[in-house]
């Protein structure tokens, strides 16, 4: 029998403290990989003796007992295994010491071992046969101080039988390609551009990726020494794996051969002057110096970060940042806890207090997960180097993603456009010195290659030290709001381009008034009355021009609110402000209306204008392209009809006899950015936005119909219903 024990305020408080910092250390430990999860090695070419170590670590058990569940991809011809692992392919993969230029290039690619341990030989006055268009290998002489004149080429035979013969001294091949002929022959073994010429190359080199390490440490850790392991064991038992590879891995080789590329392999592994594995900074240093003065990379080169050391601790920054905010979370909801207690003056029993005390602290936190997951607006939480650790659902769908764990591990500079990502990059630099706001706007890319724009505002968190440990950004989506923003623009120069066509018969009208009042005055002189007319003719165009001016001004008022209102009307005011541009180009608009004289709809006026304003001059670009194509002048032709149906619904359709809209791109003409008038300066806007204001203001709907000849635009929207 349990016998309740009655708990203090402090007791309750130190029980829920001690509990949260157990779950929140399990939360945060990092989990390590299991004999379930799978592990994948790319290997750079196909099954082969030179990979002798992974099958030995495969077979004998070495990886299963890390708890890992290793897969061998054989290397395909034409694949490149560095960028199968940078895609994500594969955790890890065997490399060249080519891996020094792709890390200079920027790919976070991280040596954890050096199998092979090249050596030296003097290739100086040597015939030497070699593959067409092989210049690497030459290249790399030279830079080792072996001229080219004392270097004898010959052509490539693929005949191990020309070493025997004493025609070449050097033949270039693979170590496993016929092993009896290359014995016969004595040959030193070659295995690459960058082998054993005149300077000790490292040959095959285990590697991953910065990422992979950064999330599995530990797994990392285990899959090299398991690695490693394999190949001592496959060197001190070559023809157990020699018989091993032929019976489980490839049939292309027979056992002779491959115990032969055993007993090459010795010399490369130089196992009894180093340990398998080691790696060397200062030779890596020289490397990457050859590569320097080949021109093949930039000088003065950092390892920093390219080379793995398996003792060095983990970068527990970001877990210092966040046990610091789950700290000061846990203090909040003490002190929550403290209150509680001392407001309670009815407890009665440890039960009563514990579940009261549970319950607030599962509401709190079911408040806090609330907020997040409710936020219409992007919650990302980085490391320093820009490395997602925690993202909120609406940033997993704002970049068109569906799960977390998607963008878990990627740098957040991947999303940015190319154009934006040398400013971000800046940044985010600048913000973790203190030095920049925290706010910009960028250009961010989708899996689907689309593009949204963003506004992104950032924090840094410090640790205990006060030193940074992560990044908050909170983003938002601002694609609509710089839409609406090249509308605008789109629509007033519409609106300048009317105003100019309106001014032009007054200006002349004017121009002529002057001149004709001039030669009088000269001529005759001018009379009180000459002066009078004079004066009423040339009012009468100023008056007609302030007139136009107020009456496009009209049509940028903002209207806060929804009114009833007629659009027969509103499209003959609009109509009648291109009236001089369509006389001047033979373009004629008809009006048909069917008993809708005086129906009305609710909503804003100038908006429904500016829509009739971008459909007649989509319908005049149709017909002055069409006359321009077939090379016609017919009189261009644009019908508007209105009528209204049994579900009252007023129908408008807007249809010209330009030349029309090809089926391919009629399903994309309402697509933001969407224009076949990229010439003349086009954005794709203009239709976009008159269908946003149709369903978003008006309630209705823009559709695109079939039809014989041009293009048919409609608008359907709801009466206004009066009470």
């Amino acid at each position: 029998m349990n016998f309740p024990v009655k708990l203090t305020p402090k007791d309750i408080v130190q029980r829920h403290f001690y509990s949260f910092l157990a779950l929140l250390l399990v939360a945060l430990c990092p989990l390590s990989a299991t004999a379930n999860d799978t592990v994948r090695l790319q290997l750079k070419w196909p099954h082969h003796y030179m990979f002798a170590g992974y099958y030995a670590a495969k077979e004998k058990g070495y990886y299963q007992a890390a708890g890992l569940n290793v897969e061998l991809i054989p290397g395909k011809k034409g694949e490149d295994p560095v960028q199968k692992v940078l895609d994500g392919k594969a955790e890890f993969g065997v490399g060249t010491c080519d891996l020094l230029i792709r890390r200079e290039q920027g790919a976070p690619v991280v040596v954890l071992a050096v199998i092979f341990q090249q050596r030296e030989h003097d290739l100086t006055g040597r015939n030497l046969k070699n593959e067409p268009g092989h210049s690497p290998l030459h290249d790399y002489l030279r830079s080792e101080g072996v001229p080219a004149d004392k270097i004898i080429p010959l052509a490539q035979s693929f005949r191990a039988e020309d070493l025997s013969a004493g025609i070449t001294d050097v033949f270039c091949t693979n170590a496993g390609d016929d092993p009896a002929a290359l014995n016969k022959a004595a040959l030193q073994k070659q295995t690459s551009p960058h082998g054993s010429t005149g300077a000790d190359f490292y040959g095959d080199n285990l590697f991953t990726t910065e990422s992979q390490l950064k999330l599995n440490p530990e797994m990392v850790k285990a899959f090299r020494e398991a690695s490693l392991k394999g190949w001592k064991y496959a060197m001190n038992h070559p023809g157990e794996i020699a018989q091993l590879i032929r019976t489980r891995y490839t049939q292309q080789y027979s056992v002779e051969h491959l115990r032969f590329e055993a007993h090459q392999m010795e010399s490369l592994l130089q196992t009894p002057l180093m340990e398998i594995g080691h790696m060397n900074p200062d030779h890596w240093r020289h490397i990457a110096e050859v590569y320097a003065e080949m021109g093949m990379m930039k000088p003065d080169f950092s390892l920093k970060g390219f080379l793995y050391n398996p003792n060095s601790p983990p970068d527990l920054k970001w877990l210092y940042g966040g046990l610091a905010a789950a700290l000061a979370l846990m203090l909040a909801a003490a002190m929550i806890a403290i209150r509680f207690t001392r407001l309670s003056t009815t407890l009665k029993n440890t039960i009563t207090d514990y579940k009261q005390v549970g319950d607030a602290l599962r509401e709190s936190e079911s408040l806090y997960l609330s907020v997040l997951n409710a936020s219409p607006d992007n919650i990302t939480i980085t490391d320093t180097e820009g490395f997602i650790i925690m993202i909120s659902p609406a940033g997993v769908m704002m970049f068109g993603h569906k799960r977390e764990e998607e963008l878990l591990g990627r740098n957040v500079i991947e999303f940015i456009a190319p154009e934006d990502r040398d400013r971000a990059r800046s940044n985010l630099k600048q913000t973790l010195q203190g030095l920049f706001p925290g706010s910009g706007e960028y250009r961010a890319i989708r899996p689907d290659g689309g593009t949204i724009d963003i506004e992104s505002n950032s924090q840094t968190i410090l640790n205990a030290e006060g030193e940074p440990a992560s990044i908050v950004f909170v983003v938002r989506d601002i694609t609509e709001r710089k839409q609406a923003g090249h509308s605008c623009l789109v629509a007033m120069g519409e609106m300048i381009g009317a105003i100019a066509h309106q001014w032009r018969q007054p200006l002349a009208t004017l121009g002529m008034i002057v001149q004709r009042t001039h030669a009088v005055g000269t001529m005759q002189g001018l009379t009180a009355e000459g002066l009078d007319e004079f004066k009423a003719n040339a009012m009468r165009q100023i008056r007609y021009m302030s007139d136009t001016i107020e009456e496009f001004r009209g049509f940028y008022r903002t209207e806060k609110q929804k009114e009833p209102f007629s659009p027969l009307s509103c499209i003959t005011d609009s109509a009648r402000l291109f009236e001089p541009q369509f006389t001047s180009h033979g373009i004629v608009v008809n009006v048909h209306c069917r008993e809708c004289d005086e129906q009305l709809v609710d909503g804003y006026p100038n908006e429904f204008k500016q829509v009739i304003l971008n459909l007649l001059g989509n319908a005049r670009d149709a017909i002055l392209e069409s006359r321009k194509t077939n090379g016609q002048s017919e009189e261009g032709r644009i019908t508007i009809r209105l009528s209204v149906q049994e579900d009252k619904t007023m129908i408008i359709d807007v249809n010209d006899n330009g030349c029309g809209i090809a089926d391919d791109i009629a399903p994309r003409v309402l697509d933001p950015y969407f224009t076949t008038k990229e010439d003349s300066g086009g954005t794709g806007l203009g239709l976009y936005m008159s269908s946003r204001i149709v369903e978003d203001s008006l309630g209705g709907h823009l559709t695109l119909l079939q039809c014989y000849e041009g293009a048919t635009f409609r608008i359907e929207l709801p009466l206004w219903k009066t009470l």
